[in-house]
């Protein structure tokens, strides 16, 4: 039976019992297929209300290069730490950082790249006080020193629509503008509604991304 949630309805094409290779999602409000790499490796194709599984599997077939690609990309990526202790790399301004005391005593600090935190000791999982503080770093900062972010829709560590997630969060008013080899139909469609500022097809020339960025920066 397949597992219907929502105006999702999903059906399973499997390499093996305990997890499947691609999975097929029916949703009610999808105008287009789409096909997508979850973080755990598997594939997800997006089926359209008035979409069938046959026009599914070919569209999978067509766009299989790029998913070679894209679990090829997954596979270098660096494996993030779940607990963050002393010596853990992390992702900080884009760049991995290795957490590293600072000083001790009573009011003990570690140092990310060349920020300062404080952190409560050194024993534990530093994660839950960094990713707060990074969090109120970024809400100070985003909206002072930002005003345009130029986005790639496929990215190590975070994907696309998860950092536009967080930029609007930070910042509300921030213009994105969705950088993406899809194309532009494809791309946008996971955005509908959600306010994205502009797209730029790869790949693009200088001349490109430069009327592209003036465009949105005029409607401001």
């Amino acid at each position: 039976m397949p597992d219907v949630s929502g105006d999702q309805q999903e059906f399973f094409e499997t390499r093996t019992a305990a997890k499947p290779d691609l999975v097929f999602v029916r949703s009610l409000r999808a105008r287009h297929y789409r096909l997508t790499l979850r973080k755990d490796g598997v594939a997800v194709a997006t089926v359209p209300a008035r979409g069938s599984e046959r026009e599914a599997r070919v569209f999978v077939e067509q766009h299989r290069d790029w998913l070679e690609r894209a679990r090829a990309r997954q596979a270098r990526r660096p494996r993030l730490a779940e607990t963050w202790t002393v010596g853990t790399h992390v992702l900080w301004r884009g760049e991995m950082a290795e957490i590293r005391r600072a000083s001790e005593g009573e009011r003990p600090t570690v140092c990310v790249a060349a920020d300062v935190f404080r952190v409560p000791g050194f024993a534990g999982d530093l994660r839950p006080t960094l990713e707060a503080q990074f969090a109120r770093r970024a809400k100070i900062e985003l909206p002072a020193r930002y005003v345009l972010v130029l986005l790639d829709l496929t990215m190590p560590h975070m994907d696309g629509e998860e950092t536009f997630r967080q930029l609007r969060h930070l910042n509300p008013g921030v213009k994105v503008v969705l950088m993406s080899g899809f194309n532009q139909q494809e791309a946008v469609s996971r955005f509908t509604g959600k306010g994205l500022a502009g797209f730029v097809q790869k790949p693009f020339s200088v001349d490109g991304i430069t009327a592209a960025v003036r465009e949105v920066l005029l409607q401001s």
